[in-house]
C-alpha cells in the first residue's frame, strides 16, 4: 500500500542579490533627483511684485505674433502669471 507523505517545504535559500539594487549609480541619481524635486517644492514667500506696479496696471493691449514653436503661448502664460499670480 502507498503511504501518503506530507510534502516537505523546499529548503530555505538565501539570495543576497534578490532585494538589492541592480545599478547603484542610477539609484543614487534617482534619490538625488527626488531630493532636488522635494526642495524645489518648498515655498519661500517672495515680495508681492504686483504691489509696486499697482498704479501702472497691466498693459491694455498686447499682440504676440511669430512662427510656430517660438514660445508665444509661454510668453502669454508668464505675463498672466506675473500680473494676476495665477496659472493658465
Amino acid at each position: 500500500l502507498l503511504q501518503s507523505k506530507k510534502p516537505t517545504p523546499p529548503p530555505a535559500r538565501h539570495n543576497p542579490r534578490a532585494f538589492s539594487v541592480a545599478n547603484i549609480v542610477r539609484t543614487q541619481r534617482t534619490i538625488q533627483r527626488n531630493l532636488d524635486r522635494a526642495q524645489k517644492k518648498e515655498y519661500a514667500p517672495l515680495s508681492d511684485r504686483r504691489a509696486s506696479r499697482a498704479e501702472e496696471g497691466p498693459p491694455p493691449l498686447v499682440a504676440v505674433v511669430g512662427p510656430p514653436g517660438v514660445g508665444k503661448s509661454t510668453l502669454i502664460r508668464s505675463l498672466v502669471k506675473f500680473y494676476t499670480n495665477c496659472n493658465l
